[in-house]
């Protein structure tokens, strides 16, 4: 299979070391999470790694696409990630990507 436009995955957060207990994974708190989410800056700086490959897919005539985001990884945080500043953390990093010329994201449930 080849993929025309570079990819990547991002999310906000991770909820990993409560999917996976033993794997060694960071906790988060929700709470934790819920501030991290609604942080301007924090939701600025999900694109930051990707400036210069994004710009680089423009010059090659590509689009750079976000093939899986969300509010956190492994099935999110009860209770945050299915709330309302929930969907207000995603039109935020929805306009950020419009800024940073991203194709598109596909959002994971």
């Amino acid at each position: 299979m080849t993929i025309d436009a570079p990819h990547r995955h991002s999310y906000a957060t991770s909820n990993c070391a409560a999917a996976f207990p033993s794997a060694g994974f960071k906790a988060l708190a929700p709470q934790d999470a819920l501030a991290q989410l609604l942080s301007h800056a924090n939701t600025q700086a999900l694109l930051t790694p990707y400036i210069n490959t994004i710009a680089l897919a423009q010059q090659a005539g590509k689009e750079f696409m976000v093939f899986e985001t969300n509010t956190a990884s492994c099935g999110g945080f009860p209770g945050v990630s299915d709330a309302f500043a929930s969907a207000l953390f995603m039109v935020d990093y929805s306009l950020q990507m419009v800024s940073k010329n991203v194709a598109g994201a596909h959002l994971h449930m």
